[in-house]
C-alpha cells in the first residue's frame, strides 16, 4: 500500500502542532560538565537521563529539570564504562546502557545502582538506533552481511531469554572514496550523496529509505513491505558556498593522500537526514533545509504513513546531537558558538 499526502501535510492550521520552549533544564554542577551529550532517554514519570560519552557518565533530571544525580565513570568494574553509546528505559523502568567497549548492557535501577550486567556482542554505532519494543524484546545492531560501511543487521532479544534473532537491513553501497595503505582502509563519504536512513518503531517494525528521494518504506523486519510513504516535498540544491565548505571538510583525507572527485558531489541535497520515531509511532524527520535558514525543522508523520505537516524549532541542532521525542515534549541539545552542550526541552503543543 502506498500512502501520498497532499503537498504541505494533511493537518489544518487547528490541528497543526506547534513545538515552544520549555521550563528549562538545569545545569549539572561545575564539577561534572557536561562534555559530548550522545544519547537522550525518559521514563513514564518524566526522569530525564542524559548518556555523555566524553565523561562516561549518566546525568538524572527529574521531571522540573532539576539535577538529580549521576552515575557511571571510566573502568572496567561494574556500573564502569569503556565505550557507551546508547540507552534504552526498558518496560520494567530499569536504565540500559550500551556499552561496546565493554561489550556489555549494564543494567541499573533509579537510583544509579546496579542491578544486572548482559554480554553484547554487537557492533558500535553512534548514534545507537537500538530501543524496547512494546513486547519488551531488546532490539540492537550487528555487522551486516556486506560488511563495515553497509547497513547493519538487526538484533532481536525476546523478553524471556533464549536465543536472538538476527535480520539483515535492505542492500544499500553508499558513494565514498577509499584509501588504501598496506592493511589500512581509509573511507570518505561523498558529501551530500544519499544514505539509507532507518529506524524502529515501538511495536519492532522498521521504516527505512534512501535518502534520495523523499519515499520511506514499512516493513516487517525479515519479512514482508506495509506500506510506503510519499512525501511531496520539494527537492533542496547544494549551494556553492556548501559545496565549498563540505570541499575543506575532505581536507583530512586528502592530507592522507586520499583522492576526491568534488564532481562527484550530487547538486541535490538529501531529502532528510534522520528519523526518530516517538513512543507512539510517530516519525520525526530531519529535513534537508535551504542554506541559511534559521533554526531546524522536523516532518511529522504518522503511524500510518501520513504526512500531518512540518514544525519548526527556534535553535539550530547540530546533525550529531541526540534528539528524544516522548509524548508532548521533546528534548535535544544545543550547542554554543564554544560547542558548549546545553540540554533544552520543548513542548509540542496540539498534540492530544
Amino acid at each position: 500500500m502506498v500512502v501520498r499526502s497532499p503537498a504541505g501535510g494533511t493537518w489544518t492550521d487547528a490541528e497543526r502542532w506547534r513545538v515552544v520552549a520549555d521550563a528549562p533544564i538545569a545545569e549539572t554542577p561545575a564539577s561534572d560538565p557536561l562534555v559530548f551529550p550522545a544519547a537522550l532517554e525518559t521514563d513514564a514519570a518524566g526522569t530525564l537521563y542524559v548518556l555523555d560519552a566524553a565523561s562516561q557518565r549518566v546525568h538524572v533530571f527529574d521531571a522540573q529539570g532539576r539535577h538529580l544525580r549521576a552515575f557511571g565513570r571510566a573502568g572496567g568494574g561494574p556500573g564502569e564504562f569503556k565505550q557507551p553509546m546508547g540507552m534504552a528505559v526498558a518496560p520494567d523502568g530499569a536504565l540500559w546502557v550500551v556499552d561496546p567497549g565493554s561489550m556489555r548492557y549494564t543494567v541499573f535501577d533509579e537510583s544509579g545502582a546496579v542491578v544486572a550486567t548482559h554480554r553484547r556482542d554487537g557492533m558500535a554505532v553512534a548514534p545507537w538506533p537500538g530501543r524496547f519494543d512494546r513486547q519488551g524484546r531488546l532490539w540492537d545492531v550487528a555487522e551486516g552481511a556486506g560488511g563495515p560501511g553497509t547497513p547493519p543487521a538487526l538484533v532481536r532479544q525476546p523478553a524471556a531469554g533464549g536465543a536472538a534473532e538476527r535480520f539483515q537491513l535492505p542492500a544499500f553501497t553508499p558513494a565514498r572514496w577509499s584509501l588504501k595503505n598496506g592493511s589500512v582502509q581509509t573511507q570518505a563519504f561523498v558529501p551530500f550523496s544519499p544514505s539509507l536512513v532507518w529506524a524502529l518503531t515501538p511495536e519492532g517494525r522498521v521504516w527505512s529509505g534512501i535518502s534520495s528521494e523523499y519515499r520511506l518504506a514499512l516493513h516487517e523486519p525479515g519479512g514482508d513491505t506495509l506500506r510506503v510513504a510519499e512525501l511531496p516535498v520539494p527537492p533542496v540544491s547544494v549551494t556553492g558556498a556548501e559545496r565549498d565548505a563540505a570541499a575543506r571538510e575532505l581536507k583530512w583525507f586528502t592530507d592522507q593522500g586520499g583522492s576526491v572527485d568534488l564532481g562527484q558531489i550530487p547538486g541535490r541535497k538529501p531529502a532528510f537526514t534522520s528519523i526518530h520515531v516517538d513512543d507512539q509511532g510517530y516519525l520525526w524527520i530531519r529535513p534537508a533545509l535551504p542554506e541559511g535558514t534559521p533554526g531546524s525543522a522536523f516532518d511529522v508523520v504518522d503511524p500510518q504513513g501520513r504526512y500531518l505537516g512540518r514544525v519548526s524549532l527556534p535553535v539550530a541542532i547540530h546533525e550529531r546531537m541526540p534528539v528524544h521525542v516522548r509524548g508532548d515534549r521533546l528534548y535535544t541539545v544545543v550547542l554554543s558558538e564554544d560547542d558548549v552542550p546545553r540540554l533544552v526541552r520543548f513542548r509540542v503543543e496540539g498534540r492530544g
